[in-house]
């Protein structure tokens, strides 16, 4: 499903953008979380995030904001619109100036549309690259993790968002390992080649019961926050440095 919302006053729009969000979250309370700008767009990774569910069914719930700026970027979402209005996972795109041609095919496929058309434009302010944690956890760098973590807290990036990314790791790692060890074709898990080939690299890193410890560990990180338990940003801190 996508949630379209656009105009060039770009307080209002992130500010609906972020009301979306929060009602998304409040109905898939245990859905991961992304979010990617023009920036840190990365294909293999969204590819991911149109078809794949996590453990245990759990959803995706993805920001998209400001990344048809990208012609790259762009290009891809638009081959792929079918299909994310067609997933269950809940794609927000939130832009402030597109042509019109894109907007309307946007608009056309998304299952609500919010427009704020004004005139006002503002510098786009750079944003953390969340897969730079994915791949500082593959390469088991608890000290490059630990400031990426640092890093991401403070540029905005919420825990929830930290979480979906780390955890989504450990399960493709955890995927890799387990059909490598069973003699099952990788090509069946469902993986992007790209996925598939920058992840191999870090399993060599990990066991397979760790990766399995590691799940576990977020996982009940994840339910424990929600349950009233230690807060998830506390709880990811501990997972960091316990790495």
């Amino acid at each position: 499903m996508i949630v379209f919302i656009y105009g060039q006053e770009i307080d209002k729009v992130l500010t609906q953008a972020k009301k979306r969000l929060e009602g998304l979250k409040i109905k898939r309370p245990d859905a991961g979380f992304f979010k990617m700008d023009d920036e840190s767009f990365d294909e293999a990774q969204f590819e991911e995030l149109i078809f794949s569910q996590g453990l245990f069914d759990k959803k995706f719930i993805v920001h998209l904001h400001r990344v048809m700026e990208n012609k790259d970027a762009r290009e891809f979402v638009l081959k792929h619109l079918d299909e994310l209005a067609e997933s269950e996972n809940a794609f927000v795109i939130s832009e402030n100036k597109l042509a019109k041609p894109t907007f309307t095919k946007i608009e056309k496929v998304a299952i609500k549309a919010e427009i704020f058309d004004t005139k006002r434009i503002e510098k786009k302010k750079q944003e953390f690259n969340i897969f730079a944690l994915s791949d500082a956890l593959g390469k088991k760098d608890k000290k490059q993790l630990w400031i990426l973590y640092v890093q991401a807290l403070r540029a905005g990036v919420v825990p929830e968002q930290i979480h979906g990314t780390l955890f989504t790791q450990i399960k493709n790692m955890a995927l890799l390992k387990r059909a490598e060890k069973e003699g099952v074709n990788i090509g069946k898990l469902g993986l992007h080649p790209f996925v598939v080939t920058k992840t191999k690299g870090f399993t060599k890193n990990f066991e397979e019961n760790e990766l399995e410890n590691h799940s576990r560990t977020l996982l009940h990180a994840y339910h424990n926050a929600r349950g009233g338990g230690d807060e998830l940003g506390v709880a990811l801190e501990k997972f960091v440095l316990n790495l």
